[in-house]
């Protein structure tokens, strides 16, 4: 599962939420599923940070519901649902935030 926002022009944003699926049968690979979904969103009135919290974590809240119950077809056009767990973006976000302060905060290793 990734997010990504990027701005769209000067007063809006897009912010997408991407879902990965790997099958696996052994070392192989049955079958990899990729389901994309974005918004466009208009945000007024936040600091940058608050910018951030609001398109990596509560405009995903906006996608997810049509996510938890994908369904894949085969080649067969056998349909398998997918059925996902409700996901708390919120802790997410913040657990991004906390890895990428740690980052910046480590030394930098000599080449």
């Amino acid at each position: 599962m990734e997010t990504s926002a990027t701005p769209s022009d000067r007063r809006s944003f897009e912010s997408v939420l991407t879902l990965t699926v790997t099958a696996k049968m052994g070392d192989r690979t049955a079958y990899l599923a990729e389901v994309k979904q974005a918004g466009l969103f208009i945000l007024r009135g936040f600091d940058e940070q608050q910018k951030g919290h609001m398109l990596h974590a509560f405009a995903q809240i906006f996608y997810f519901p049509f996510h938890g119950g994908t369904g894949f077809a085969d080649r067969q056009g056998r349909v398998s649902a997918l059925l996902l767990n409700p996901i708390n973006f919120d802790a997410l976000y913040l657990q991004r935030l906390q890895q990428q302060q740690a980052q910046a905060a480590a030394p930098s290793m000599p080449h």
